[in-house]
Protein backbone atom coordinates (compact mmCIF):
# COMPACT_ATOMS: atom_id res chain seq x y z
CA UNK A 1 0.00 0.00 0.00
CA UNK A 2 1.47 3.63 -0.87
CA UNK A 3 1.90 5.62 1.81
CA UNK A 4 -1.06 8.41 0.02
CA UNK A 5 -3.34 5.59 1.40
CA UNK A 6 -2.55 5.05 4.60
CA UNK A 7 -4.91 6.08 7.02
CA UNK A 8 -4.38 8.47 10.14
CA UNK A 9 -6.51 9.59 13.00
CA UNK A 10 -7.22 13.17 13.58
CA UNK A 11 -4.63 13.51 16.15
CA UNK A 12 -2.17 12.33 13.70
CA UNK A 13 -3.24 14.84 11.23
CA UNK A 14 -2.93 17.37 13.86
CA UNK A 15 0.13 16.36 15.41
CA UNK A 16 1.14 16.39 11.46
CA UNK A 17 0.27 19.84 11.39
CA UNK A 18 1.57 21.55 14.17
CA UNK A 19 5.16 19.30 13.47
CA UNK A 20 4.91 21.33 10.21
CA UNK A 21 4.21 24.67 11.67
CA UNK A 22 6.89 24.56 14.21
CA UNK A 23 9.65 23.86 11.24
CA UNK A 24 8.16 26.73 9.44
CA UNK A 25 6.35 24.41 6.71
CA UNK A 26 9.88 23.31 5.66
CA UNK A 27 9.19 19.78 3.90
CA UNK A 28 12.60 17.90 4.86
CA UNK A 29 12.55 19.25 8.55
CA UNK A 30 8.71 18.69 9.50
CA UNK A 31 9.36 15.09 7.67
CA UNK A 32 12.45 14.56 10.37
CA UNK A 33 10.60 15.81 13.58
CA UNK A 34 7.15 14.32 12.49
CA UNK A 35 7.51 11.88 10.26
CA UNK A 36 6.43 11.77 6.80
CA UNK A 37 2.98 12.47 7.15
CA UNK A 38 4.22 16.09 8.35
CA UNK A 39 6.52 16.36 5.45
CA UNK A 40 3.32 15.56 3.01
CA UNK A 41 1.35 18.82 5.38
CA UNK A 42 4.53 20.81 4.69
CA UNK A 43 4.27 20.12 0.97
CA UNK A 44 0.41 21.24 0.75
CA UNK A 45 0.89 24.38 2.43
CA UNK A 46 1.90 26.22 -1.33
CA UNK A 47 -1.08 24.63 -2.86
CA UNK A 48 -3.36 26.98 -4.90
CA UNK A 49 -6.41 26.46 -2.37
CA UNK A 50 -3.81 26.75 0.85
CA UNK A 51 -2.08 29.69 -0.56
CA UNK A 52 0.49 29.60 1.85
CA UNK A 53 -2.15 30.08 4.83
CA UNK A 54 -2.18 27.69 7.82
CA UNK A 55 -5.66 28.53 9.34
CA UNK A 56 -6.94 26.78 5.48
CA UNK A 57 -4.69 23.73 6.85
CA UNK A 58 -6.59 23.56 10.05
CA UNK A 59 -9.92 24.12 8.37
CA UNK A 60 -9.31 20.85 6.35
CA UNK A 61 -8.60 19.40 9.17
CA UNK A 62 -11.60 20.22 11.04
CA UNK A 63 -13.58 19.71 7.30
CA UNK A 64 -12.18 16.02 7.79
CA UNK A 65 -13.50 15.40 11.68
CA UNK A 66 -16.07 17.01 11.53
CA UNK A 67 -17.73 16.87 8.25
CA UNK A 68 -17.22 12.92 8.03
CA UNK A 69 -18.64 9.80 9.49
CA UNK A 70 -15.24 8.12 9.18
CA UNK A 71 -12.38 8.54 12.17
CA UNK A 72 -9.54 7.66 10.03
CA UNK A 73 -8.59 9.29 6.51
CA UNK A 74 -5.88 8.83 3.88
CA UNK A 75 -4.14 12.13 2.23
CA UNK A 76 -5.96 10.93 -1.07
CA UNK A 77 -9.04 12.29 1.49
CA UNK A 78 -7.14 15.16 2.31
CA UNK A 79 -6.76 16.54 -1.20
CA UNK A 80 -10.22 15.90 -2.12
CA UNK A 81 -11.60 18.09 0.90
CA UNK A 82 -9.07 20.95 0.42
CA UNK A 83 -9.56 20.91 -3.11
CA UNK A 84 -12.93 21.33 -2.10
CA UNK A 85 -12.48 25.00 -0.68
CA UNK A 86 -14.69 27.17 -2.05
CA UNK A 87 -13.81 30.88 -0.57
CA UNK A 88 -14.09 32.24 3.00
CA UNK A 89 -16.84 34.40 4.60
CA UNK A 90 -16.21 36.95 7.45
CA UNK A 91 -17.40 34.92 10.38
CA UNK A 92 -20.34 37.22 11.79
CA UNK A 93 -23.71 35.88 11.55
CA UNK A 94 -25.15 39.12 11.85
CA UNK A 95 -23.07 40.62 8.79
CA UNK A 96 -23.86 37.60 6.60
CA UNK A 97 -27.76 37.84 7.18
CA UNK A 98 -27.98 41.62 6.48
CA UNK A 99 -25.65 41.31 3.36
CA UNK A 100 -28.65 38.47 2.52
CA UNK A 101 -31.25 40.59 3.25
CA UNK A 102 -29.57 43.63 1.66
CA UNK A 103 -28.99 41.79 -1.89
CA UNK A 104 -32.57 39.60 -1.53
CA UNK A 105 -35.13 41.94 0.55
CA UNK A 106 -33.26 45.69 0.36
CA UNK A 107 -34.97 47.23 2.99
CA UNK A 108 -35.89 44.51 5.28
CA UNK A 109 -35.11 45.30 8.61
CA UNK A 110 -32.17 43.09 10.38
CA UNK A 111 -34.40 43.68 13.78
CA UNK A 112 -37.13 41.68 12.82
CA UNK A 113 -35.13 38.58 13.15
CA UNK A 114 -35.61 36.53 15.90
CA UNK A 115 -32.76 34.67 16.04
CA UNK A 116 -29.53 35.66 13.79
CA UNK A 117 -28.06 32.51 14.14
CA UNK A 118 -31.26 29.99 12.74
CA UNK A 119 -31.67 32.36 9.53
CA UNK A 120 -28.22 32.13 9.03
CA UNK A 121 -28.48 28.17 9.34
CA UNK A 122 -31.61 28.47 7.23
CA UNK A 123 -30.87 31.15 4.31
CA UNK A 124 -27.48 32.35 4.49
CA UNK A 125 -25.52 28.95 4.58
CA UNK A 126 -25.90 26.55 1.37
CA UNK A 127 -26.62 22.97 1.51
CA UNK A 128 -24.10 20.79 0.14
CA UNK A 129 -21.66 23.36 2.03
CA UNK A 130 -19.21 22.59 5.36
CA UNK A 131 -18.28 26.01 6.58
CA UNK A 132 -14.75 25.38 9.34
CA UNK A 133 -14.41 28.47 11.53
CA UNK A 134 -10.38 29.80 11.64
CA UNK A 135 -8.22 29.78 14.37
CA UNK A 136 -9.53 33.39 15.37
CA UNK A 137 -12.94 33.30 14.99
CA UNK A 138 -12.72 35.85 12.21
CA UNK A 139 -13.37 33.91 9.12
CA UNK A 140 -15.34 30.97 7.57
CA UNK A 141 -13.95 28.96 5.37
CA UNK A 142 -16.08 27.33 2.46
CA UNK A 143 -16.29 23.81 1.56
CA UNK A 144 -18.00 22.16 -1.66
CA UNK A 145 -19.12 18.93 -0.14
CA UNK A 146 -20.61 17.57 -3.85
CA UNK A 147 -17.50 16.00 -4.33
CA UNK A 148 -16.60 13.60 -1.43
CA UNK A 149 -18.39 11.56 -0.99
CA UNK A 150 -19.40 10.89 -4.32
CA UNK A 151 -20.68 7.12 -3.67
CA UNK A 152 -23.54 9.24 -1.59
CA UNK A 153 -24.41 11.77 -4.08
CA UNK A 154 -21.80 14.23 -3.00
CA UNK A 155 -24.16 14.47 0.57
CA UNK A 156 -22.35 14.78 4.27
CA UNK A 157 -24.62 12.63 6.35
CA UNK A 158 -28.05 12.31 6.31
CA UNK A 159 -28.68 16.45 5.81
CA UNK A 160 -25.96 18.08 3.17
CA UNK A 161 -26.57 21.01 4.44
CA UNK A 162 -23.42 21.19 7.79
CA UNK A 163 -23.14 24.34 9.78
CA UNK A 164 -19.84 25.77 11.21
CA UNK A 165 -18.62 25.06 14.19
Amino acid sequence: MAEEDWLHSAREWEDALAAAESNEFCEIDSAEEGGWLAGWVSQQYTHDKIGQDADRLHAVIKALVEGAEETEFSSRRFTAVMESINGDLEADDEKLVQDYLDEHFDGFPLAHIKDIQAFARDYVYRPGEFYAESHDGSTLYVFDTTGWWPSRGGAVGEDATETRT
